[in-house]
Order: C-alpha cells, then structure tokens, then sequence
C-alpha cells in the first residue's frame, strides 16, 4: 500500500558510498563468530576492522577516499543486510568539519526517541550529539535512512566551544564483571579516552574519579564531589535517562564522561538512550555515581526538586511531543520508502507510535518517583566505608584543600588573617610563598592595597572562591616572583568556579608569573580566571613567562584602563567568555620582535573591544576566532603583523577604528577546517593607513563594508 511513496524524491541528505567487492569481503570476514553457540560474538577492539571506501555527497561537493568499519558492539548492528557503519575522513579534508561519521540503524535507537532525549538535552544546557537523518547508497544501491553523528573528537569539541584538549572517556568494550568492576585496581583499565593522544594513558582525573567513587566513605564523598562532579548537569542527565525510563549507561558500558579542565569538573554526555516504561524500581539499576550521588539526602533532593520542575509544567511534555511528532510526520515517507529497513512498514508504525505513548506515561510515571523521600537502595548495596585515608596524585595533590576549614587554612597558612567565618584577608606589606596555596570553597578572599604578594619559583595561589584585591593608585597591590632580578618564574594567581559573587581587581600589578596545572586544571596564564563574574580596573599585566599575560575562560570579565605590556605572547587571551569588555586599555611590547603573540586573542563568545590603543606585536593585534561574534569600536591599532583577523566562522562588527602601518590590516580567513566557514566582518567608518596589505579574505570568508573613509 506504500508503493506510491517509492518514487517521491527524498528530502534527506544523501550520502553515497563505494566500496570494492573484496574491500566488502574483507569487511564481513572480520564479523565476530562464536563457534561455541553458532552465533555472532561481540564486536570488541580486535575485530573492529576499517577498509578503504569512497565517499561522497554531492550536496557538499565532497568527493574523497575515506576507510569505513561495522559499528556496534552487540549483532543487532550488523547482523543483517543494512548494518551500522563507522565511516573515518582524511585529516586534510574533513567532512563538514567532521573527523569521523557514525551511522546508526534508526531502529537501533528507537527511531526518534534517542533525537528526542538529544533535544532535551539542549533545552537543559547539557552537551550531547547532535543527530541527523540521511539517506545512504552503498554501491549505488539504496540502504534507505540512516540516523548520524559526529563520532567523539576533539574537533567536535572545538565546535561546541569546548577546549579541544578535554577528555573524553568511555568504557571499553569488554567484558564486565560486576564482582570486580567496583574496585579501583581494575576500574581504571576499563576506560579509555577518545579526544588523547594516547587513548590508554595516564589520566589523573579519572583515577581521582573513581578513587572518590570506590574508595571515600559517605561523607567525605559527600564534601568532595561537588569539586570534581557538575552535579547540575548529572541532574540534569539523569531526568534525561527517568524520562526515557533509561538505565543503558551505567557501569557496564555506554558511559561516556567529559572532563572540563575549565572547572576542574567530570560532565556525564546523555548517549545510546534507550527507551523503556519507567518502574518503580528504575533507581536501583543506577550505575555506581550516580547512586553515590543521590544517596546522599542533600544532593536527591536538590535532584527531585529540577525534576518536579520539568514534568509538572505540563508545557515541557506538549513541547516534547510537538518535536517528535514533527519528526514522525516530517520523515514518514522516507521510512516508507526504505526498502532495506531491519521493520516493515507495520512494525515501523507500531513502534514509532508505541514509543509516543511511552513518553507520555513516563511523565507521569516520574511524577510517582518525585514522590520518594529519600533516595531507594538494595540490601546488598555496596557502599565502601574506607577508613584509610585516600592519597590523591598527580595535579590532585592539592584536592583536599579545596574544602579545607577556615580552622584549617589558617593553622597553615599564617600569613592571613581571619575576618569572618567565610572571609580571609592579606593585610598591606610583603607576603612570601614558598608553597602553593589554595583558597577554600566558600572563604572568600580580600587582598587589602599595598599588599606584596611574592612567589618562590613554580608557586601557586589559586582561589575557589570569589577575590576581592583593591589597591590604591599610591598603593598597588603586587603580584611578583619572590627573585625578580633572576630568569625564575613563579607560577599562577588564579581564580576558579567563585559563583556568581563578582571578582574585583583595582591597581594591581602582576609580572614575572608562569602557568601550572592543579586539580586537573591548565592555569596557562600568570592572572588566570575560569568560570569567574570578574572586573578589572586601573591595572599592570606584564612581563609574563606564559602563553598570556591574562586568560579568562568562560564566565563574564570587565577590563578598563589597564595595560598589559612586554609580555611573552598574547597580552589578553578570552575564551568562550559569555560577555567579555575589554575597554580604554593599552598593549604595546617595547621590542616588537620581543612578542610572538597577539595584544588581544579571543575564541568564542560576545565580546566589545572599545576605546584601546594596541601597538607593536609579533602577531595580531586582535585575533578573533572559533565562533566568536566581537564589536571592535574606535580603537587605535598599528604596528602589527596582521592589525585586525577574524577567522573560523566568527562574526566581527568593526567600526570607527584607525588601522594604521600593519603588515596586513585586516585578514579573513579559516585557520581549522572543523569551524567550516572563515571570518564574516562588517565595516563600518574606519581608517586605514600606510599597511602594506589592506585587506586578505579567502574563499571560505565573507565582508561587508557599510561605509569607509
């Protein structure tokens, strides 16, 4: 009856592959057979074979050699004709930015509920795939739809405005033993990463993850996890799995964990949700953090409280239902005309709709589970009460400082002073560091004017909580290294996940500093700030010995009439920075050839540059990159390498500014092929004169000039 359908042209874009017949032979030849029981086996690492293919997809113009494998661990990916595919692209040509392809079977992920706990993902702020419907020819046979998405890379990340040198760990495909799998000395073996170099290395964020997982009691598990786990999102992951009535990621496999070295925090990545009736008992089948998690009261309720708030607005299920319906009735006729599809066109209708109605029972079948008191275990469960103290390695040797007491910071670190239960102070005069020295969560710190903070080489100060430094103009206070006629630098002063209480800075110098890592943490600037509400006036950035004499990462920065001079690369570094002012500041280098960096480097985020005078770099004196939408207003900019780029697919408003004695005045360009586009400018009213070069663009880039003198 829906033969009609099989002639109408697809909407779908359409992806072609071509593959020699031994290629296919050799393919099939590496599925893995259990002898034993006369069946398929599990496609673990040994079996997971790539050939040589060709790819294209004309829509996109690309046409290349690509190598292709079967994807899936269990038969039901590839036991019959259409089989789940893993597709590899060139590194010099990647497909619409992307490394690696995944075609999944629709009805292997439920055909639209999996894009359905995608979508809420989104709406929750929580990272996930994203997930398209296409149509695949192998051989110029049509294998009907396919569900894709971007494998795990660190070009997915970069695209995300995620720093593209996090971690990505999944379970291994292996084996599980639950008798075992607990324990730390065999956890770690279980994981790999799919964004290093070394998928296999030494990871001390995920051996400080399942130390506290494995090995803390209930309380001190409690104190810490807060520092190394985002709880907000693995709240807002596990509504995602309770909504589908989801248990598939959990300590067996399809875990998938990202670690931030922005916060210093794991995020859990919602993927392969199934989707099942919700049971009374759905929260004993929790895999072991996230039942750590919410068996403490404190953490279930703050859990029970975000979910109560998404299934009694009574919009977020018309809402969600709307989205799936759209894909239902938008992709109908693309599955009718799928003659290669695992169900036929019945069984395809009676699940799609079966899925539906589970969506809708299943809100309020997680209304009855808001209605627990306490968070439900089994008998049996396996809670471990250590009473060894945990040794925590490598950059996490300081994690036990984050939650010190004020008792306990001051008995060890006598230079403050206590103000308040939550408020410490460095009074005026010279304060020396011979160690590195963490801040508590929730002790706030007041640096007082005339305050010497001197620093013994490859030390530290790092907060965890909000800082407050106002120095006068006759009194600055001094961030130096404690030897500052020798080539010894110390390390970083920096400020992390400080809440939404704002960090002030007025008249302060900081030279002479470096970068480290703690906590899991790249500090790769002297004034490091990641994840901060902070504000900067009046004051010296200079003299660095690390990639930047400033970097903030995510969060908002104000920076008005400071200046930031000779230092060893970039002067101001943003990234990702939701709303970052860089305002009536000055950047210059005494010896141009002294710098190789940029006065001012952002990726990512909104930004206003106004009202600055830039000179003398090795480089740019404004990079903006990686999707990046930046206004650069009547600012004064010479003596650059490049004055102006604005490259891979960033926006920049460029108005009233003079460009002046540049070896390139302005250029557009694309620097990484996963951004896709180059830079797109809008000029309007500026002035350029005597650069060597006005103006470079290339083909992946867009200007628009409204009016110039």
């Amino acid at each position: 009856v829906h033969v009609a359908y099989w002639v109408k042209d697809t909407t779908l874009p359409v992806y072609y592959l071509n593959i020699t017949y031994n290629k296919l032979d050799e393919l099939n030849s590496h599925l893995p057979i259990d002898e034993e029981n006369s069946r398929y086996g599990d496609l673990f690492d040994e079996y997971k074979h790539y050939v040589e293919a060709v790819f294209s997809s004309s829509s996109d113009n690309y046409h290349e050699e690509i190598e292709m494998r079967y994807r899936g661990l269990v038969s039901n990916n590839w036991d019959a004709e259409k089989k789940a595919i893993r597709i590899k692209f060139p590194k010099d040509n990647l497909f619409n930015g992307k490394k690696a392809l995944n075609l999944f079977l629709p009805g292997d992920r439920a055909y639209f509920a999996e894009v359905l706990s995608a979508y809420r993902a989104k709406k929750l702020g929580i990272f996930s795939l994203e997930f398209e419907f296409v149509r695949l020819y192998i051989n110029n046979r049509d294998f009907g739809v396919y569900l894709a998405a971007e494998a795990w890379s660190n070009e997915l990340l970069a695209r995300n405005s995620i720093v593209d040198t996090n971690n990505i760990f999944s379970n291994k495909d292996q084996v599980f033993d639950k008798n075992t799998s607990l324990f730390l000395e065999n956890r770690i073996n279980d994981w790999k990463s799919y964004t290093a170099e070394d998928e296999e290395g030494s990871f001390d964020e995920l051996e400080t993850l399942l130390k506290l997982i494995t090995l803390a009691n209930d309380e001190e598990f409690a104190k810490k996890v807060p520092d190394l786990v985002d709880l907000d999102k693995i709240y807002k992951w596990q509504m995602i799995n309770v909504l589908a009535g989801s248990n598939h990621q959990g300590d067996p496999g399809n875990s998938v964990l990202l670690f931030r070295k922005e916060t210093g925090k794991f995020e859990v990545i919602p993927w392969d949700v199934n989707i099942w009736p919700i049971t009374e008992d759905f929260y004993l089948d929790n895999g072991l953090l996230i039942k750590r998690i919410l068996n403490n009261q404190n953490f279930f309720e703050q859990y029970n409280d975000l979910l109560k708030e998404y299934i009694f607005d009574d919009r977020n299920l018309e809402d969600d239902l709307v989205f799936y319906d759209n894909l239902k009735n938008n992709l109908k006729i693309e599955f009718y005309k799928d003659q290669a599809k695992i169900d036929n066109d019945y069984q395809y209708n009676k699940r799609v709709e079966e899925y539906r109605d589970i969506i809708v029972s299943n809100f309020e079948n997680a209304k009855k589970l808001t209605a627990l008191k306490n968070y439900p275990t089994k008998d049996d469960e396996i809670m471990l009460e250590n009473s060894e103290k945990i040794i925590w390695g490598g950059s996490f040797v300081f994690f036990d400082k984050i939650t010190k007491t004020v008792e306990e910071f001051l008995s060890e670190n006598r230079q403050f002073q206590k103000r308040s239960d939550n408020e410490v102070v460095l009074t005026g005069g010279i304060h020396v560091f011979t160690g590195t020295v963490i801040i508590p969560r929730g002790l706030k710190l007041i640096i007082e004017p005339g305050a010497y903070l001197c620093f013994a080489p490859e030390v530290s100060l790092i907060s965890y909580s909000s800082v407050t430094a106002l120095g006068h103009k006759n009194l600055p206070i001094t961030f130096q290294s404690l030897y500052p006629g020798k080539k010894e630098s110390w390390g970083v002063f920096g400020v992390i996940n400080s809440g939404s209480e704002k960090n002030i800075f007025d008249n302060i110098i900081v030279s002479g500093g470096s970068e480290t890592v703690i906590n899991g943490v790249d500090f790769t600037s002297q004034f490091s700030l990641h994840n901060t509400f902070s504000e900067i006036r009046n004051s010296i950035f200079e003299n660095n010995w690390s990639d930047d004499g400033l970097h903030a990462i995510l969060g908002t920065v104000s920076i008005k009439n400071s200046i930031f001079r000779n230092n060893e690369s970039d002067g101001i570094d943003f990234d990702f920075i939701i709303n970052g002012e860089i305002k009536d500041s000055t950047f210059y280098n005494d010896d141009v050839m002294g710098s190789n960096g940029d006065a001012i480097d952002i990726s990512g985020g909104k930004n206003t540059i106004v009202d600055n005078r830039i000179t003398s770099f090795g480089d740019k004196c404004i990079s903006v990159g990686e999707k990046a939408n930046v206004v650069i207003k009547d600012n004064t900019i010479t003596s650059c390498v490049i004055g102006v780029a604005v490259k891979d697919s960033s926006f920049a408003n460029i108005k009233g500014n003079i460009i002046s004695e540049n070896n390139i005045a302005l250029s557009l360009y694309r620097k990484k092929q996963e951004f896709i586009k180059g830079g797109e400018v809008e000029m309007i009213n500026n002035i350029f004169e005597n650069n060597n070069n006005k103006i470079s663009k290339d083909e992946f880039s867009s200007i628009v000039v409204r009016e110039i003198q």
